[in-house]
């Protein structure tokens, strides 16, 4: 006998990922919760169910997302041999990310989360909170580089997290108004020129 009980309507993941793209292309304050529900094939009822408030879903979203990006920065720092090789590896595998087929142009938290209007406030400020723990994994990279005689001795290992992360944040920008990803490896690459460190041949990693 087939086990009794309430089917599964629809893939939850699935319908979580169709929702991110409707944020990503509209902003959280321009997607309606019409706009959702028919882009994640449920029903307003069924979505109220599953993810609670469009804030709650939302947050969920950019949760997900971020998610990739945290892994992108944990790995290139763990297993780089130096900050900058660290550095250039977060970049590039970003700009693949930005550019990549298939999905939006850019990043989701500058397209949608850091565009929107006062409904999104308490999402901007968690999406700060996971930049700026990012951004602490590569600094503390950084600074492990400097004790290693890696980089230049006046060098700050907190400016340099800030330039690697403005600079992040600028390629998802410049991805998201249609420039290619080729132009932006090589913005990464004359960008990371300024690094205070000896002279190192930084190559887009993924060549």
């Amino acid at each position: 006998m087939p086990a009794i009980g309430r089917p599964r309507g629809f893939d939850r993941s699935v319908a979580l990922e169709r929702a991110t793209e409707v944020f990503w292309t509209r902003g959280y304050d321009a997607a309606s919760l019409v706009d959702l529900a028919q882009a994640m094939g449920i029903a307003q009822s069924s979505l109220y169910a599953a993810f609670g408030s469009k804030l709650e879903l939302f947050t969920e979203a950019v949760d997900t997302y971020m998610r990739r990006y945290a892994e992108i920065f944990v790995r290139a720092c763990a297993e780089e041999p130096s900050a900058l090789t660290a550095a250039a590896r977060i970049l590039h595998e970003s700009v693949d990310s930005f550019t990549a087929p298939g999905q939006p142009a850019g990043c989701l938290t500058t397209s949608a989360a850091i565009s929107g209007g006062a409904g999104t406030f308490d999402v901007r400020a968690a999406v700060a909170r996971k930049q700026r723990a990012n951004a602490s994994v590569l600094h503390e990279r950084i600074a492990a580089s400097l004790q290693e005689g890696q980089i230049h001795g006046d060098a700050e290992p907190e400016v340099l997290a800030d330039f690697i992360m403005t600079l992040w944040h600028g390629l998802s920008a410049a991805a998201g108004t249609g420039v290619s990803g080729s132009e932006l490896h090589k913005v990464v690459d004359v960008a990371l020129e300024a690094w205070p460190a000896s002279s190192t041949n930084v190559s887009d990693p993924s060549s």
